[in-house]
């Protein structure tokens, strides 16, 4: 450190004792041997700089710790300060409500403070604060910074000025070195001067000895991919009750730092169990260090351990190995492409991996021949097994392809060629084949019987032959569409003569899936199924018969919508008592009856008049001879106006 008079205190000073002016004003000013941070520059541009000798040391991150209680920790020494220098507290019946003390009433404030003033909630008693020694105070200064000369982003409530240490003027014992804030320089005044005071606990900073070994290590040859570890011993050689080591730094540098590692340990590897670990006088603690080579070749590094010995701030280890491996090489047969990574490869026990640059509309076999261990392809990267060995690898190129995939509805089937020619397909349903990168396929539809083509569907068009290119996947649907109809048949149906009201028939397709409509004499075509039913109801009416003529249709329809274009029918007769029709005729109706002959005795009852006539043809349409009833006929009511009937006996 450069040292400079404080000029404007000399002259306070100069007030009082004038004779002290100048000699004391050259004495005042103290340098100071302590940690200095590194500067970061790691390239040497010329012998003895920074770059080659790499001072000072690493500053912990974060350099304080906030402990919650009214404290705070620096990480660089380990010493424990108090976080409001400000405090005004009344401590050991010293007043300090102006802020700033004589030597003595600091020295015996500080001695009395504890948990309770100052915001202190640490448990600290009566003897374990102290005014801390001018090395201590000085520890906290970065001499980069100006106005403050305390570090940036400190937590603690303090301002520029003037600290006593508890250090006493080796020459002038009625004189005690203070630190300023403002500028970070030592000066003497006084003791019975007042200044300001900020209170230390902890052990006493600055003779630790730090002790490191080995202090060189040689891994030996280790094959790349393996590792090889070695226990560095890191001791606090100091005298019973000397301070805490605090390493603030264990870091790797030099030439191959990344084939080196550092555990700090659990226990097992290690027990310093962190890279700032803090050790006592008297203790030690260990990490591990190893050789993990990623190559071949010798390969070196420095392992530094910064710490708070402020006489040898940084311990270096030399750490030497030499990396060997097997060598695996690749190959090509065939053309159409190169390995784009390095064709030989040097690996320890692990796996080999090479880039495979193909040339256009080529791709990687994925056949590898050769003597090394199989393994495994990610896009045009091939990566082996595990190597044991020297081996080699050989890899070849082979055209691009896409699969062209073709779905067939219908009766059909689908025949492809393809140019250049190659294998080539008959589809009838679901089909897939690969083709070279840019072939053309020509797809032709031929329909099967009963069917016709209808379309083509997705990466094909229209309705006749089509092409593809092949430069991705493609799909192509084709539709064949029926086009026979189906035949209707009627399997079961009432007597074409019958008595009965009610009906029932029964009916099939050809084509299975087929729907039906159906449709009752003079009716309209309606959705039916099989068996399908109903019943006949003799209505009120004008002209009445006593049979009735029907007549069913039936037709299919098959799945692709083709009707059948001839229906299957039935035609039958409902032959009714001759009582039916006479109940049901209405006023000035006409009962036609044929000629023939019926057992019947009839009764008329209804106040109506009506005809009944005989001897009807089977078409209703003449009269061909008479109707004979055997049996009474009564008549209770009405009128009825016979004609062509014979009553029998």
């Amino acid at each position: 450190m450069t040292c400079r008079p404080n000029t404007q205190k000399i002259i306070l000073i100069s007030i009082f004792v004038l004779t002290l002016k100048f000699s004391v004003a050259a004495d005042y000013c103290h340098a100071l041997q302590a940690q200095v941070p590194e500067t970061g520059q790691k390239i040497s541009y010329a012998a003895g700089d920074d770059g080659a000798l790499t001072p000072g040391v690493l500053l912990p991150s974060p350099r304080f710790t906030i402990n919650g209680n009214g404290t705070v920790t620096d990480n660089l020494t380990g010493l424990v300060w108090l976080r409001n220098a400000y405090c005004t507290d009344t401590v050991g019946g010293v007043d300090k409500s102006n802020n700033t003390l004589t030597w003595a009433n600091a020295l015996v404030w500080t001695n009395n403070l504890a948990s309770g003033k100052c915001s202190l909630t640490d448990g600290s008693t009566v003897g374990d604060w102290r005014l801390p020694t001018w090395l201590e105070l000085e520890s906290l200064v970065d001499a980069s910074k100006y106005n403050s000369a305390l570090p940036t982003n400190h937590p603690f409530n303090i301002g520029i000025g003037y600290y006593w240490t508890s250090t006493t003027h080796a020459h002038y014992s009625d004189t005690a070195w203070y630190v300023s804030t403002g500028d970070g320089y030592v000066y003497a005044n006084y003791k019975t001067s007042k200044e300001y005071v900020w209170p230390v606990r902890g052990g006493q900073f600055g003779n630790s000895v730090a002790s490191i070994s080995p202090v060189a290590t040689d891994f030996g040859t280790v094959t790349v991919g393996s590792s090889s570890s070695q226990t560095v011993t890191i001791a606090n050689t100091a005298a019973s009750g000397s301070s805490k080591l605090q390493i603030n730094s264990i870091a790797l540098r030099g030439a191959d730092p990344d084939q080196f590692r550092i555990n700090t340990g659990n226990g097992s590897d290690g027990s310093c169990g962190s890279l700032t670990p803090v050790i006592p006088a008297g203790s030690s603690c260990t990490v591990m260090a190893s050789y993990n080579p990623a190559t071949v070749g010798g390969k070196s590094a420095v392992l530094r351990i910064s710490g708070s010995d402020v006489t040898a701030p940084n311990k270096d280890i030399a750490l030497t190995g030499n990396g060997a491996g097997y060598t695996v090489t690749g190959s090509i047969s065939g053309g159409n492409g190169t390995i784009s990574s390095a064709n030989t490869v040097i690996v320890g026990n692990s796996a080999a991996t090479f880039t495979l640059a193909p040339n256009a509309n080529y791709q990687p076999s994925t056949t590898v021949s050769g003597t090394c261990p199989s393994g495994s392809w990610s896009g045009n990267t091939y990566t082996t097994g595990s190597i044991s060995a020297d081996c080699m690898v050989g890899f070849s190129f082979v055209k691009i392809t896409y699969p062209l995939t073709l779905s067939v509805s219908g009766a059909g089937t689908v025949h492809t060629t393809t140019n250049p020619a190659t294998t080539d397909m008959s589809c009838t349903s679901n089909c897939s084949q690969s083709y070279d990168i840019g072939s053309v396929v020509t797809l032709s539809p031929s329909a099967g019987v009963g069917y016709t083509f209808i379309s083509w569907g997705d990466n094909c068009g229209g309705s006749d032959v089509c092409q593809v290119t092949m430069d991705q996947a493609r799909r192509v649907t084709a539709t064949f569409a029926d086009i026979t109809p189906p035949d209707t048949n009627i399997t079961s149906s009432p007597a074409t003569s019958t008595t009965s009201t009610s009906f029932s028939f029964t009916f099939s397709a050809t084509e299975i899936g087929s729907t039906f409509e159906c449709k009752l004499s003079n009716g309209s075509w309606g959705t039916c199924t099989s068996p399908y039913g109903n019943s006949i109801v003799f209505a009120q009416c004008t002209t009445c018969r006593t049979d009735s003529q029907l007549s069913f249709a039936v037709r299919a329809k098959d799945l692709a919508g083709n009707d059948d274009p001839t229906p299957a029918t039935w035609n039958w007769t409902i032959n009714f008592p001759i009582g039916i029709p006479i109940d049901n005729v209405q006023d000035g109706g006409l009962v036609q009856l044929p000629a023939i002959d019926f057992v019947n005795d009839l009764t008329f009852s209804k106040e109506i008049t009506f005809s009944l006539k005989g001897g009807y043809a089977s078409d209703y349409q003449s009269q061909i001879g008479m109707t004979i009833i055997h049996g009474a006929i009564t008549i209770t009511a009405g009128t009825v106006n016979m004609e062509n009937i014979v009553i029998a006996p």
